[in-house]
């Protein structure tokens, strides 16, 4: 693209034009010419082209093959990759063209290079989604190992120094997490404590839970005290029990 910057550079351009009308009729500027693919010494090409089956986008593009009659062929595994189900048996070329297809129509937009095809349920490939297909060795496999964690949170009181008493403390409390893992789960407790008047008030137990994860089953277990989970209309509880 040409930026003009100066007075001088437009009216260059604009005598340039002028001076090509005076040209001869026969005389025509180069035109640029769109890429296409190349074809093979039969008269094929291919084509890659974004599949719509009953105008829904599969979101694939498949490999096709144009045959110079316009017939569109594509390989067995490529059909039942895009959602078609291809004919029992291939042509010589290990082709198969989609007029042969029963129950099938087609339509090439090659502006957006996309293919339109219309056909019935019986005409689309089944696409089974096997979730425990994946061999173990293509996950990357959970580490566990043994350890414990020990959060705590202390409060203190005192009298005020301007009354000048001897005893100041007042007592103090704390709030406690303890969790200790392994191979074979979680167990966390917690609980909260305190000390005031000379006297240790003891433990009062917040919630104890033993839990276990399973990433071959994609699940969780919990034991002891949990919250249940709670739709947008309902409020979660707090409960007492085994959850899975």
């Amino acid at each position: 693209m040409l930026r003009l910057r100066s007075k001088g550079g437009r009216i260059a351009v604009v005598a340039a034009g002028t001076f090509l009308t005076f040209l001869p009729a026969n005389a025509q500027a180069p035109q640029t010419q769109i890429a296409e693919p190349a074809p093979d010494q039969t008269g094929r090409r291919d084509l890659y082209l974004e599949v719509f089956i009953n105008d829904v986008s599969t979101e694939l593009i498949g490999t096709f093959t144009q045959f110079p009659d316009g017939r569109l062929a594509a390989t067995p595994d490529e059909l039942k990759q895009v959602g078609l189900k291809p004919v029992d048996s291939a042509n010589a070329d290990g082709l198969v063209r989609l007029d042969q297809l029963p129950d099938v129509a087609f339509r090439i937009d090659e502006p957006t290079q996309r293919l339109f095809v219309t056909t019935t349920n019986e005409g689309r490939a089944a696409r089974v989604v096997d979730v425990q297909a994946a061999e173990k060795g293509d996950r990357i496999q959970a580490q566990s190992g043994y350890g414990g964690v020990f959060n705590y949170s202390l409060f203190a009181s005192s009298n005020s120094l301007v009354e000048n008493r001897v005893d100041l403390f007042q007592g103090i409390s704390g709030a406690f997490d303890a969790r200790v893992f392994s191979p074979y789960g979680t167990l966390n407790q917690s609980f909260i404590a305190g000390y005031s008047d000379g006297e240790f008030g003891g433990f009062t137990r917040l919630n104890t839970t033993w839990s276990y994860s399973d990433p071959e089953r994609m699940m969780t277990y919990r034991a002891g005290d949990f919250i249940s989970g709670g739709l947008a209309w309902t409020r979660p509880v707090y409960l007492g029990g085994i959850q899975a």
